[in-house]
């Protein structure tokens, strides 16, 4: 019994010691050009599926290790590298789909919101498909009661005159069946691209996806995905994606890419790390995309 306990102080005190050091690691980019002493940097903590776990599929421990491997990770990456603005690119929730019933869904948010505090900066939250749905099963009122849990599902907001870009670009596909939804949203993205040219694409755009922009594969991804093999959660880099799946379509992918020109893009989704370049026409300089790996270790050995 003592050698149980002996052994579970040090798992706990260790694992600790590992979280706090990995995150030291880390630092933020904060050099100032002499051309851009007026300009006011962000920090920016980028997050992707966290899939906190939900009781219909998962025991109560796998729940427990999972929570406090999460909270740990946060904790410890507040306390390494405060951020001053939090993105969250999805899947906060592993069973936020219509099979959770809303009883069932306040008191996941709530746990949710004892692991992650929305308290520790400014947090913009994206709707993935396991927040809600995708495709045909994807309803407003799934949408609503993520947006009331979370935030909005399109919104834009300037932090230190970069302008943020959110949106729920499932549903701009066209295997929408909530018409209403797919209009709402298709209006949204309208608005702000007709602003976006009397603008003049100023200030930068940051576009933030939970699903990433049309790409056939990862063999594009850089070395960090090159290097590794597929697992249970995510594919290997030859993988085919199916568009309006594994990515968005190729046209709605053109038309956010042509229209809003922004200056990145970062999205979730996959599971697995990319960083691909996007060509448009008549701009010289290709649009890069981030897609950022989970954060949960129960979706991969070593999430981001």
């Amino acid at each position: 019994m003592c050698s149980l306990a002996g052994g579970s102080l040090v798992l706990y005190y260790g694992s600790i010691v590992h979280f706090f050091y990995q995150s030291i690691q880390c630092s933020y980019n904060t050099k100032e050009t002499a051309s851009n002493v007026d300009s006011r940097l962000t920090n920016v903590l980028i997050l992707g599926d966290i899939h906190l776990l939900g009781q219909r599929k998962r025991s109560w421990i796998e729940q427990y290790w999972i929570d406090w491997q999460t909270w740990l990770s946060f904790t410890n990456i507040l306390s390494a590298n405060p951020p001053d603005l939090i993105l969250s690119l999805g899947d906060q929730l592993d069973e936020g789909t219509s099979a959770t019933d809303d009883d069932t869904y306040e008191s996941y948010r709530k746990r949710f919101r004892q692991i992650i505090d929305p308290k520790a900066a400014k947090i913009l939250f994206l709707v993935g498909n396991h927040d809600a749905a995708f495709g045909a099963s994807m309803t407003k009122h799934l949408i609503h009661r993520h947006e009331g849990a979370f935030s909005a599902s399109n919104h834009l907001v300037n932090i230190n005159n970069v302008l943020y870009l959110q949106l729920n670009t499932m549903a701009m596909d066209d295997n929408v069946e909530d018409v209403h939804l797919h209009h709402e949203s298709l209006l949204f993205l309208q608005n702000i691209e007709t602003e976006r040219k009397l603008m003049g694409y100023y200030p930068p755009m940051v576009l933030l996806t939970h699903v990433p922009l049309y790409r056939p594969d990862d063999t594009a991804c850089g070395p960090l995905r090159a290097n590794e093999d597929g697992h249970v959660t995510y594919e290997a880099p030859t993988f085919k994606y199916t568009q309006r799946d594994h990515v968005l379509s190729e046209e709605l992918s053109s038309r956010l890419l042509n229209a809003l020109r922004p200056d990145y893009v970062f999205s979730a989704h996959t599971h697995a790390v990319c960083e691909y370049s996007h060509s448009v026409p008549f701009q010289t300089k290709p649009i890069p995309e981030y897609t950022v790996p989970t954060f949960s270790w129960g979706m991969r050995p070593n999430p981001s």
